[in-house]
């Protein structure tokens, strides 16, 4: 069985107060799969990092639009700890496994 992963990278834009500023993003209860940061604020940046589908238990849903929809709460955690909303991002980046999920994707991010 193929297992569906989605990763999405995005930039918030945010007022111009924050140049210079470079801090760590690290949501309540969220532990990050590896050695980065869930989200950097730098600058007028919000940096997030790629986010899977997971659920905080660490396990994968079964279904391939609900690891999207997963995937997509877990970039809105981040967004929210940096004290933004997801009316702040400015730039998605995303990533498939099979390219035959684009329909899935784009129904859920509808």
């Amino acid at each position: 069985m193929k297992v569906f992963t989605m990763a999405l990278g995005l930039m918030v834009c945010l007022s111009p107060g924050y140049a210079g500023d470079v801090k760590q993003i690290l949501p309540p209860g969220v532990k990050p799969g590896g050695p980065f940061s869930p989200g950097i604020l730098a600058g007028e940046f919000l940096y997030v990092a790629g986010q899977g589908g997971q659920l905080p238990d660490g396990k994968l849903p079964e279904e391939k639009a609900e690891q999207i929809r997963q995937c997509l709460r877990n970039v809105k955690t981040v967004v929210d700890a940096a004290g933004l909303t997801m009316d702040h991002v400015v730039y998605v980046q995303t990533y498939l496994i099979d390219d035959a999920d684009e329909d899935t994707l784009k129904r859920v991010w509808k």
